[in-house]
């Protein structure tokens, strides 16, 4: 009797221990397996969590992408194809779990030199990606913006995830009463046949312009002719556009041409020796939004620009289309009111959550939709959006008053693009 009374101590301070969101805040997850409400998913997104649940019974589990700072996992079907990408929150850069020796190093450092001296972004709460990563897919799908692939918050538990030396060996040795715990992270579905901009940008300098002789391509082993329609072209240049104002609007800190990926429709004409292809639609993807949704402006001596602010095309004022779609959303309270409380919703999942914070993220938010507002009725261009002076708003719109107090911020503008 004695042994069974600690084998389940023990595994009750395991559950407490590893799990990383407590038992109370779980009731903030609603209703369904995957930690979204029904409403807001989409059939696809729910399918590849069901998938990814039916995998992992039948033991394919997620592997770990080398690249980046953080513990990230493809995650598989039955058929062992990507369906998603998840992160879990105890792997993030600076989490307990995190895999990545780079990581481990500064975590370490921390301990005896203070946080201060390796941890950059004192503009964002620590630990908070997966957060951010969701609530990014909520800001998408609010203003239309159709960039960010779906995610959610869901909890997996794999033996492919980094787990204490001790939980490992107590679910090797006793399995019967010791189960890995699930983890709390992002779960976004995966884009197949996209490529980073990186990529993009090497073969196409200047965007949707081909290059002038025919190179090897990027996505062939071929040399190849790209040409693009017209209105593969304008496509191009609206989700462009719209990826500007997702990034603009939650302040990402970390958009670089490696995380934002381009999709190409083609018509292919090919032979044993040359490969012509007429791109006919672009689709453009922002993914690894963890860094982003600050709860002020970043310091001046380091600003985070966005990397999309180098390119050509960000020096044409936004579109007439753009304009039309995106200002009559940031002009509408309540539309902001709606988006304010959906990433309540999405933030206060998290078990450090507090009242404060969020309205500090939602000032430097809602300071960013009136520039970005301000910028649109000018008819500027991405350029000019950044040169604006940051802003925050004293009292959030979703307090319901109209009569908004904006705070302009006496620091120095982002310029040297």
């Amino acid at each position: 009797l004695a042994s069974w009374v600690r084998l389940h101590a023990m595994r009750d301070f395991f559950r407490r221990h590893d799990s990383s969101m407590p038992d109370e805040q779980m009731g903030l997850l609603l209703a369904t397996r995957s930690g979204v409400r029904a409403s807001d998913s989409s059939p696809a997104y729910k399918w590849a969590v069901q998938e990814v649940r039916e995998a992992l019974d039948y033991g394919v589990n997620p592997t770990l992408i080398p690249q980046g700072s953080s513990g990230s996992y493809f995650c598989r079907n039955k058929d062992n194809k990507v369906v998603a990408v998840f992160k879990p929150k105890d792997e993030e850069p600076y989490g307990e779990f995190n895999p990545k020796w780079g990581k481990w190093l500064q975590r370490t450092l921390s301990r005896f030199f203070g946080a201060g001296c390796c941890f950059g972004r004192s503009c964002l709460l620590p630990n908070t990606g997966y957060i951010s990563e969701a609530a990014a897919s909520v800001v998408s799908r609010r203003l239309q913006l159709g960039i960010v692939p779906e995610t959610g918050i869901v909890r997996l538990s794999s033996p492919a995830f980094n787990y204490s030396y001790v939980r490992r060996k107590l679910d090797v040795k006793m399995p019967q009463y010791f189960e890995l715990p699930p983890k709390v992270g992002s779960f976004q579905l995966f884009v197949h046949d996209a490529h980073s901009a990186t990529s993009f940008l090497h073969q196409f300098p200047s965007g949707c312009s081909p290059p002038s002789s025919p190179t090897s391509g990027t996505w062939s082993t071929k040399p190849s002719a790209f040409q693009f329609s017209e209105h593969a072209e304008a496509r191009y240049r609206h989700q462009f556009e719209r990826l500007v104002i997702l990034d603009y609007v939650i302040r990402n800190t970390d958009r670089s041409t490696d995380n934002w990926l381009v999709k190409l429709w083609a018509d292919a004409a090919q032979t044993d020796e040359f490969c012509s292809s007429t791109v006919v639609d672009v689709q453009l993807y922002g993914i690894d939004n963890g860094l982003a949704f600050p709860i002020k402006h970043p310091d001046n001596w380091r600003t985070y620009p966005y990397a999309w602010a180098t390119l050509a095309m960000a020096r044409r004022p936004f579109s007439k289309e753009t304009i039309q779609e995106v200002l009559p959303k940031v002009q509408s309270l309540q539309l902001i009111e709606e988006l304010v409380r959906d990433l309540r919703q999405v933030m206060a999942q998290d078990s450090r959550f507090t009242d404060s914070n969020f309205c500090k993220q939602m000032s430097v938010l809602q300071g960013q939709l009136h520039n970005l507002e301000l910028c649109l009725n000018r008819g500027g261009s991405p350029a000019d959006l950044v040169a604006l002076a940051p802003v925050v708003v004293d009292k959030p719109r979703a307090g319901g008053l109209r009569t908004q107090l904006r705070h302009i911020m006496s620091r120095p503008t982002f310029q040297g693009w």
